[in-house]
């Protein structure tokens, strides 16, 4: 087995001797591994011998009527799951939630849609009495199955139906905001989702974002704006934010702002290399072209051969002719290498052309152009 330091240890001694000890958890840890590293056999191996030994232990046979569904295997996670519901014995309402939950997931994989139409009626009764925690977990598990299966219309009456038992659970909200923008983005209703939203939790940044989102989507960038600027006095940290803010500004022409954004948006932690590129691009459409290059070079630091970044550096001395009148020849110097990169782009090909038709290589020039004619044409 690969990696071996990272094997629990708990796997490494069942490994060692499978008819030793273990207690019911470390069987579930140890089918849990299993299943991370994809072998699903000896995860079912790990659950049947633990329910073998623990018999009682609900969280076994819950996990292994859920490993059932997720390896396709439904019609024994529903003999598996029936057998749990008529088990005298359990009469937690905790337990008889999680059963239920595991049935929801069993209608979702088998697109039983009257099934999952009873399934969000009995939402009300199956919460009754449990914790909040497990209320919320158990709606919003049920919901996100849906979601993942694409049956968004029931995600969106699961959620409404969690709102109505919890009003100010904002992690329905967001998700539901999710649901209408992928259920023929109706931004409609998940504009009114947002603000009622953010009517209960008005410093939620999370939420602004999602608002800025929407109007994004609908072309209603100044708003956009503003909701993303909301979202970033916040959280000044938040790196997605910075980044949708910038793509408004950029989509308005307003680069140098844009480029602002866009560096706001750099997470120290991870060296997003389309974003040096992006920043690059920003500066040389609002003509500081040494800025522009020092954010091509620092791409360029972390992969030489980053084809935008070379073509974006060739651009920022093509276009600086004024300033230094061998710019030329450093911009055909690093679209050569753009092009090698990527021999198939016709704008490459195309400027490259310009830089020899401006100093007077006529030959060179015409073999450019016909060379962008042609990959153009290819791909059509």
């Amino acid at each position: 087995m690969s990696d071996v330091e990272h094997i629990p240890d708990s796997v490494k001694r069942y490994e060692a001797n499978p008819d030793a000890f273990f207690d019911a958890d470390e069987y579930y840890d140890i089918a849990d591994y299993y299943e991370s590293v994809i072998e699903t056999d000896s995860a079912f191996s790990v659950l049947v011998k633990g329910i073998s030994v623990y018999p009682d232990d609900l969280t076994l046979r819950l996990e292994m009527a859920r490993l059932s569904i997720a390896t396709g295997d439904l019609d024994k996670a529903e003999k598996l799951i029936h057998a749990l519901k008529r088990d005298p014995s359990l009469k937690n309402k905790e337990d008889r939630l999680a059963i239920n939950m595991l049935r929801v997931k069993l209608d979702v994989e088998n697109g039983h849609i009257s099934e999952l139409e009873k399934d969000i009626a009995g939402i009300p009764e199956w919460v009754d009495g449990v914790g909040r925690d497990d209320a919320v977990s158990a709606i919003s598990d049920m919901a996100s199955s849906m979601y993942l299966s694409f049956f968004f219309k029931y995600a969106i009456e699961t959620l409404n139906k969690g709102i109505k038992l919890f009003p100010d659970e904002i992690s329905f909200y967001e998700t539901l905001i999710e649901c209408y923008m992928k259920e023929d983005a109706n931004l409609k209703e998940a504009l009114k989702v947002a603000e009622k939203a953010i009517d209960i939790d008005p410093y939620n940044a999370v939420l602004w974002f999602k608002l800025g989102y929407i109007n994004r989507f609908d072309d209603n960038i100044q708003e956009a704006i503003k909701d993303f600027d909301y979202a970033t006095s916040i959280d000044d940290n938040y790196y997605d934010a910075w980044k949708a803010m910038a793509d408004c500004h950029g989509k308005n022409r307003n680069y140098e702002k844009a480029a602002e954004c866009y560096i706001k948006a750099i997470d120290p932690k991870n060296d997003d290399i389309n974003l040096l590129v992006c920043i690059g691009d920003m500066f040389n459409n609002c003509d500081k072209y040494a800025e522009a290059r020092k954010y091509y070079k620092a791409a360029l630091d972390i992969d030489d051969s980053k084809d935008d970044a070379l073509f974006g550096m060739g651009m920022s001395f093509f276009l600086d002719i004024d300033s230094q009148p061998t710019n030329f020849e450093m911009a055909v110097f690093w679209i050569k290498r753009a092009i090698n990169e990527a021999d198939g782009n016709p704008l490459y090909w195309n400027i490259l052309g310009e830089c020899y038709f401006s100093t007077g290589n006529w030959a060179l020039a015409i073999f450019a152009y016909q060379h962008s004619l042609n990959t153009k044409a290819a791909q059509a």
